[in-house]
């Protein structure tokens, strides 16, 4: 009787196991479909109305920013709202599909429903990106498609995550562009015998994609990217055991290629402030650490400041 209990048992968790993928695979798309609803059905928000604020004036004058007002000439008297703080890749991104998709004219930003029905849907559209960035990094790591599978579905479940995958239209793409830019990272930190060409070009196209992100969103999450080459540099130290230090840096040169390309590709995107790299680097930093959050949030029912 034990005997057939226990053998009962054992094709139940074979059975688990065949079905693992399947059942984590159906859950990560039915969150995603579960995401896609809630972008069409949420309202908008304050910073997503200053950041619309944002695009319309760098598709007028190329700065990021709030205007200071024009003068008779419609020239630009100045600028206000953090310069350097955000990028405009993500809003520029939406208004593209806007203008694809018929909703909008090039250069005039929507304010109407369907227009930022688009920018939720994208906003979600980069926060599942990130989940197969995230799922693929660790299936990477473990040499598991289950725990790749197991890591998306867990980021998924996590309400900040997907509440935020809804309408967070300058904190989504970061975190997704911060995630893509670990797994390339991990991809091309691989041992050779596992480097594979496919596996060099995937790790390239992530680390461009994901510091392309990084540099048109949020600017000053610069000091993360550093980091995570100087990880990469440690462990491709280790892997050499810490010996051969000209081929430790020479296997550096093709993902800092990457990073490269894609500040390349923001200085031909934001002129404006790319240009200037050093000016960049330091105003891009300051201000983002000294950003002051001066707006409400709603706590157990009562409004509270933040200071």
């Amino acid at each position: 009787m034990l005997s057939d209990t226990i053998e009962i048992m054992n094709r139940m968790m074979a059975l688990a196991s065949r079905l693992f993928p399947w059942l984590m695979g159906f859950y990560i798309i039915l969150m995603f479909a579960f995401t896609l609803s809630g972008a069409d059905d949420l309202s908008y928000y304050d910073d997503e109305m200053i950041h619309l604020a944002k695009i319309q004036l760098f598709l007028d004058h190329g700065y990021y920013a709030l205007s200071g007002g024009e003068n008779a000439a419609d020239e630009l008297l100045g600028t206000r709202g953090h310069l350097y703080a955000y990028g405009p890749l993500f809003t520029l991104s939406a208004h593209l599909v806007n203008v694809v998709v018929g909703i909008e004219t090039w250069g005039i930003i929507g304010y109407s429903d369907a227009s930022f029905v688009v920018r939720h849907i994208m906003v979600s559209v980069f926060s599942f990106v990130g989940v197969i960035a995230a799922g693929w990094a660790i299936a990477i790591v473990t040499k598991s498609l289950r725990w790749g599978l197991a890591t998306s579905s867990v980021l998924v479940s996590i309400p900040l995550w997907t509440g935020s995958a809804m309408f967070n239209l300058k904190d989504t793409p970061a975190a997704t562009g911060f995630t893509l830019l670990t797994a390339g990272c991990i991809a091309l930190t691989l041992p050779a015998d596992r480097l594979t060409r496919g596996m060099r070009a995937a790790g390239w196209l992530t680390t461009f994609a994901g510091s392309l992100l990084i540099w048109g969103v949020r600017p000053g999450l610069w000091p993360a990217l550093v980091l995570t080459f100087l990880a990469m540099l440690l462990i491709r130290a280790r892997i050499n055991n810490f010996s051969q230090w000209k081929k430790v840096f020479t296997e550096m040169v093709f993902p800092a290629s990457a990073v490269i390309a894609s500040y390349v590709a923001m200085m031909a995107i934001y002129p404006k402030i790319f240009l200037d790299p050093l000016r960049f680097v330091y105003r891009s930093f300051s201000e983002t650490s000294t950003f002051n959050h001066d707006t409400m949030v709603l706590t157990n029912g009562v409004a509270l400041g933040v200071p």
